[in-house]
């Protein structure tokens, strides 16, 4: 008997604040052949108006998912009522994906810092696993493939979050006005009461800027930079672009 017709395929993460129905109509709104590795509800925010604010810009059922189209993975968020990606971003390589607090988490993206705040954290918890053991394999991919190790990456002038308090930073937690976690309505928060986050929980992003920028472009199959000084990066995104034939999947 063919054991490979035998081997289980990729099953698509649920969400327990989710009915079966709704789960569902969140694997159908993003369509054939994407295998969700985690799903949950949150809050996205962006600093895009201000470096050291966040803004919120949508709610709704948040997927880290491995597109067998694009041979990629994303964070995707769909609307399940109106049946809709609302945004997406793709996982690239050298993302340093951070867990600020139990429910929420932050990255830089291409212009400013995004931030996923979760209504649960169990599901915080299991999203930021699974998108780091994606991270892990594709470092640990490279380095068994001969590529030079990467070097410390050129100063972007992109910076961290700063927390609340912190002597660090121009912010200070002053100024700083973070959304109300505690309003975050959930099935989660009617099922039981537990510890709400106060507004001093989150931190704000400090002194955000985006000098320089590297990025993968799916369609050409090869890195993208813009303001890259440094020779070594740039012959570092071309041989990492001819091994594209041998991406994790």
């Amino acid at each position: 008997m063919n054991q490979q017709r035998n081997k289980p395929k990729d099953a698509n993460q649920t969400s327990k604040l989710l009915s079966a129905a709704e789960n569902t109509a969140v694997f159908d709104t993003l369509g054939p052949r994407k295998i969700t590795k985690a799903t949950a509800v949150v809050q996205l925010f962006f600093a895009n108006q201000s470096p050291s604010q966040w803004a919120k810009q949508n709610t709704g059922i948040l997927c880290f998912v491995k597109d067998n189209v694009k041979r990629s993975y994303y964070l995707r968020m769909v609307d399940i009522n109106r049946r809709a990606v609302l945004w997406e971003h793709e996982l690239y390589y050298q993302i340093s994906y951070v867990q600020e607090r139990k429910q929420f988490h932050s990255f830089a993206g291409q212009d400013f810092m995004i931030g996923f705040n979760f209504a649960d954290a169990e599901e915080a918890h299991t999203f930021y696993e699974a998108v780091q053991v994606k991270i892990d394999e594709y470092k640990k991919k490279l380095n068994t493939k001969n590529t030079p190790a990467p070097r410390p990456a050129p100063d972007s002038g992109i910076s961290a979050p700063t927390h609340p308090g912190s002597s660090s930073g121009t912010n200070g937690g002053g100024s700083y006005v973070p959304p109300s976690v505690s309003s975050f309505e959930s099935r989660a928060n009617k099922k039981k009461k537990g510890p709400k986050f106060t507004k001093d929980d989150i931190s704000a992003p400090s002194n955000f800027k985006h000098l320089a920028h590297v990025g993968w472009n799916s369609q050409a199959g090869s890195f993208e930079w813009n303001n890259i000084q440094d020779d070594r990066w740039k012959n570092l995104f071309t041989e990492v672009s001819e091994m594209v034939s041998h991406r994790i999947f």
